[in-house]
């Protein structure tokens, strides 16, 4: 009997409701679809549809009497990140390997904090923006996935963002480069964190310092909800909540006066003269002299800036409104770097913790 060869590889997804193996779409809207992780191998063994994973079409082969061929080495192979958001441990990799800057984006539910992400993404998609250039991220798909929504490939009736879920810190990496230079790349890292972990932190102080990822940020950004400051019903209510949050984390030493600081105004479109009445406008004043009044001498490079990530059609603004002047501000200063304890090299302290001593010793050599 010939041996039975494996023919006709096709691809299947693993996605519960992924339509890709019926036309071809790409449930994560990748414009590639066979690039999509949640991809197997679907291959015909024999004349029979066989199982997508390896060791399924070996167990098949096998039992059919054929033998495995091994033509693929994977020795050379590099190890590449899966292009998701990365959580602690794995920031940890990047701000140890290389200067980054760590950005928090802060604010309650529906504030904008990810659509702020999905909108500066999408610009560098577009070209050079803010005079720098996109030179790569570790997490491409998580992007792509923070996209998706604002596409016509998502076939939603208008843009949108998908929220963040979970209390857990995730980080989007941005590598960009001043346009024209041929180094000094520019490594950011955007904490995206649930906004109900901001809730609790507002309410209580226990909660705030859960959030001790905040004490690493080289900037620290407060987005307040511009369509609920347009409402005359809510807008007391977000300002007031906004201030308790910086005040809760000061309190728990999550930011102090060392800390670089802006609260940014989002969908600004919403507030535009245009659109709201001149009560309105008098209480945005309010809410910037206040802002200045209580931050202003709390944190240094304290600012009030205004943004529309993603503006409705006609309100005069342009994609991504007030986000160049964020990331050029955030580029100005050094990012933190980690600093190593020194001790005297002239003699060895008598006594001490043993972890201290070894260090001593470590440094001395």
């Amino acid at each position: 009997m010939d041996k039975p060869s494996i023919t006709n590889v096709t691809k299947t997804c693993q996605q519960p409701g992924c339509s890709f193996p019926q036309d071809g779409t790409c449930l994560e809207g990748l414009a590639d679809p066979l690039q999509c992780p949640h991809l197997v191998s679907l291959s015909t063994v024999g004349g029979h549809e066989s199982g997508s994973s390896p060791e399924q079409q070996a167990d098949e082969i096998d039992a059919a009497g054929g033998e495995i061929e091994e033509d693929v080495s994977t020795d050379n192979w590099l190890p590449l990140p899966d292009g998701y958001e990365l959580d602690i441990a794995e920031a940890r990799r990047i701000t140890g390997g290389q200067e980054a800057r760590v950005v928090v984006l802060a604010g309650e539910p529906a504030a904008g904090k990810t659509t702020f992400i999905a909108c500066l993404y999408e610009k560098f998609c577009e070209g050079p923006f803010s005079s720098l250039q996109f030179k790569g991220s570790n997490t491409l798909l998580a992007f792509e996935r923070a996209c998706h929504l604002s596409r016509t490939s998502s076939e939603a009736e208008e843009a949108d963002t998908q929220p963040t879920k979970g209390l857990d810190p995730r980080f989007f990496h941005l590598v960009v480069r001043d346009e024209g230079a041929n180094e000094n790349d520019h490594h950011i890292l955007l904490t995206d964190v649930s906004g109900e972990a901001y809730q609790r932190a507002t309410n209580y102080t226990e909660d705030a310092k859960k959030l001790s990822f905040i004490r690493r940020a080289d900037a620290f950004l407060l987005l307040l909800d511009g369509k609920r400051l347009a409402s005359k019903l809510e807008r007391q209510e977000v300002f007031g909540r906004g201030l308790l949050l910086l005040r809760s984390l000061t309190e728990a030493s999550m930011l102090d006066h060392t800390s670089s600081v802006r609260v940014a105004i989002s969908k600004f479109d919403l507030l535009q003269p245009q659109v709201v009445d001149e009560n309105t406008i008098e209480f945005l004043g309010y809410v910037k002299s206040e802002l200045v009044t209580y931050a202003g001498q709390r944190y240094k490079n304290f600012e009030v800036i205004e943004i529309a990530s993603r503006p409705r059609k006609g309100s005069g603004l342009p994609y991504a409104h007030g986000l160049d002047l964020l990331i050029r501000g955030w580029l100005k200063s050094d990012p933190i770097k980690t600093s190593v304890p020194t001790y005297p090299l002239s003699e060895m302290p008598s006594q001490g913790r043993e972890a201290d001593l070894f260090l001593w010793r470590h440094f001395a050599r």
